[in-house]
């Protein structure tokens, strides 16, 4: 890790825009991130979100803090703003898949939030 300052938010760093850069990620920090949320999203209560419903263009953000692996399957957990009546306590698991998209393109836009250093080093390439 570079150091970039030692005081205050300095902005944001890009995550790489793939599986392997976007679970790597993880193990640093939770990941700001942008999500193609179509209808059926917001009736999400349990289980690993497959996307079947995604809207065409990322329409809205929020973090993931994590991952892991349920009969096999990977999925990321995604923390939500829309409170704790939402999803599994305002949490959803959220199909890991191969490429450079992801899920409702999970890998497309995705940021690390600097505060006093630079947690991506060789990721953001």
């Amino acid at each position: 890790m570079s150091p970039v300052s030692t005081t205050g938010p300095l902005g944001y760093e890009t995550i790489g825009r793939s599986y392997d850069a976007f679970k790597q990620s993880l193990l640093v920090e939770p990941v700001n991130i942008s999500f193609a949320v179509g209808s059926d999203f917001s009736f999400y209560s349990s289980g690993i979100y497959t996307g079947a419903g995604c809207a065409s263009q990322i329409n809205h953000a929020m973090q993931a803090v994590g991952y892991g692996v349920s009969n096999g399957e990977e999925y990321f957990i995604i923390r939500n703003s829309w409170g704790t009546t939402w999803g599994m306590g305002g949490y959803a698991n959220v199909k890991a898949i191969s490429g450079s998209y992801g899920v409702c393109g999970l890998y497309d836009d995705n940021t690390f939030t600097l505060v006093g250093y630079d947690p991506l080093g060789s990721l953001s390439s």
